[in-house]
C-alpha cells in the first residue's frame, strides 16, 4: 500500500474550459474527490479534472478554512462549467459573484503531478497542497 497525498486543489472565481492532467480518466470525480491511488499513470495515461466540484458560493476560503469540518459545500457544480443557474438554497444563482470550487485528489505517493489548463476568462486564484501556485486578476466579493 502506497503513501497517500492527499492534494488540495481550491479554485476560487473560475470558469473553466478546461483544467486537466490530461487525456484520460474512467473513474471520474464524485462529490468533489478523486480517487486515483490504483490509478498507474504510465500505463493509465492522464487525467482529466471533469467532474462534480464541491462549490461554495459567495465565499471565499483557503485551505485553512477547511480545517473546520463543519463547512459543507452549497453544491456539487460540473467542471467543466459554469454556475449559472446552481441552486444554491432553493435559490438559482446569476452569472456574476464569486464563488470557491475545491476537489480533492487521492494519490500514491510517489507521483509527481502536474496541472495544464487551457483557458480562464476570469479572475481565479489555484492553490496545491496549501500553497498558491498560479492566480490571475484580483478575486473580489
Amino acid at each position: 500500500m502506497g503513501y497517500y497525498r492527499k492534494l488540495l486543489l481550491l479554485v476560487i472565481l473560475i470558469l473553466f474550459s478546461g483544467a486537466s492532467f490530461s487525456q484520460k480518466h474512467e473513474e471520474g470525480i464524485k462529490d468533489g474527490v478523486l480517487d486515483l491511488r490504483a490509478w498507474n499513470f504510465s500505463i493509465d495515461g492522464n487525467v482529466e479534472l471533469e467532474g462534480n466540484w464541491e462549490f461554495y458560493w459567495s465565499k471565499l476560503y483557503s485551505p485553512s478554512d477547511f480545517s473546520d469540518s463543519t463547512i459543507t459545500p452549497d453544491a456539487f457544480v460540473a467542471v467543466p462549467g459554469v454556475w449559472t443557474g446552481t441552486l444554491v438554497k432553493g435559490n438559482a444563482i446569476s452569472n456574476t459573484g464569486c464563488a470557491t470550487y475545491r476537489l480533492t485528489v487521492m494519490a500514491n505517493g510517489d507521483n509527481h503531478l502536474m496541472l495544464s489548463f487551457k483557458e480562464i476568462i476570469s479572475a481565479y486564484k489555484v492553490w496545491l497542497n496549501g500553497e498558491v501556485i498560479v492566480q490571475a486578476g484580483v478575486v473580489a466579493n
